[in-house]
């Protein structure tokens, strides 16, 4: 008799089928769900918070190249554009040479606009750099850069 239970028993574990219950798939799936509801914003902020800091150093880079290009072309104060003179452009003289292209030049590459260029004499007044998603102000006159938007 005794031998005949243990045949019936190595019997069943053979023929039992392996595998996940539904109850484990459930609560698999359910720990899944909350590390990903904890996760995805936290990832999403760290994102557009890197993005936003790659605008600012864009922008960083955009007044420090424009300014730097403006001494080198005018080195000698007889040579600049005069003093107060808003909006007289000391970087592009001629319709060959662009912004684009003196950025390039100096390695910095654009992912997004740049626009409203404005000079005070020998001083970048303003410039706006935009992406897809967020926009930067330089403004000499309130004090540097503004707020990422």
């Amino acid at each position: 008799m005794l031998n005949m239970i243990r045949n019936r028993q190595i019997a069943m574990k053979k023929n039992r089928k392996r595998g996940f219950t539904l109850i484990e798939l459930i609560v698999v799936i359910v720990i899944i769900a909350i590390l990903a509801a904890i996760a995805v914003p936290s990832l999403t902020r760290y994102i557009g918070s890197a993005e936003m800091r790659s605008v600012q150093a864009t922008a960083h880079n955009i007044q420090v190249v424009l300014q730097a290009e403006k001494a080198d072309r005018y080195n000698e104060p007889f040579n600049s554009p005069a003093t107060g003179a808003v909006g007289t452009d000391p970087i592009v003289t001629t319709d060959t040479v662009t912004y684009i292209d003196v950025l390039s030049a100096n390695g910095v590459s654009l992912d997004g606009t740049l626009s409203e260029i404005t000079w005070d004499g020998n001083t970048l007044a303003k410039f706006k750099y935009s992406t897809a998603n967020y926009s930067i102000t330089y403004d000499f006159a309130n004090g540097g850069f503004g707020d990422v938007s």
